[in-house]
């Protein structure tokens, strides 16, 4: 038998999950372009400690770190949810566990990308990472939601997504004269040839 609160804080869960991805890639996206990956040269404190002083460099690596902390607070709730209230949905479940991999894989190369100095190609598959994380809780709350769905947003994926029959190449159809342009058998002056003026 389903529990509809424990499937209903697995709903929320799994947004708030979502919602938190969002802004921490955001705020990873504004470690890099402010230069501040090594605002925090040490992992998991910063400058030796887990209250810096939030100042230039050091405030936007920390914040992305605080976004980082969040994230993994909201999927490992997601993961728990799943694997208590969803065993009746075993995608939901193995959805959540691979959410919930990858987000310790993503918490261990932030660490590793402090400790290269920033090597790119680590920089790039941690946001790489970040990238397919969002993906699969973006198909966790669409698969958590889609029973509460209005009817007619479903309705609308159907038809969006059904077959149509193919209409075939268009036939071009007889063509009318050109506006300005005399037809055949008229005159120099628009009238029909062989024609007086007066008839």
């Amino acid at each position: 038998m389903t529990n509809p609160r424990g499937r209903d804080l697995f709903r929320w869960s799994a947004l708030a999950a979502f919602l938190s991805c969002y802004a921490t890639i955001l705020l990873g996206g504004e470690v890099i372009a402010s230069d501040s990956g090594l605002g925090c040269p040490d992992w998991p404190s910063c400058h030796g400690t887990f209250f810096p002083p939030l100042v230039g460099t050091t405030a936007v690596e920390w914040s992305h770190r605080l976004g980082a902390a969040t994230l993994t607070g909201f999927v490992t709730l997601l993961f728990v949810a799943a694997l208590l209230f969803e065993r009746r949905r075993p995608v939901l479940v193995r959805l959540a566990s691979i959410a919930f991999s990858a987000v310790l894989v993503e918490a261990l190369l932030g660490g590793i990308v402090v400790e290269s100095q920033l090597a790119i190609w680590l920089v790039i598959v941690h946001f790489a990472v970040a990238t397919a994380l969002l993906g699969f809780l973006a198909l966790i709350v669409l698969l958590g939601n889609l029973p509460h769905l209005p009817g007619r947003w479903l309705d609308w994926v159907r038809e969006a997504s059904t077959d149509r029959p193919d209409p075939g190449p268009s036939r071009p159809g007889p063509a009318g004269p050109i506006p300005g342009r005399p037809t055949p058998g008229d005159g120099p002056f628009g009238r029909p040839a062989g024609r007086g003026p007066g008839l």
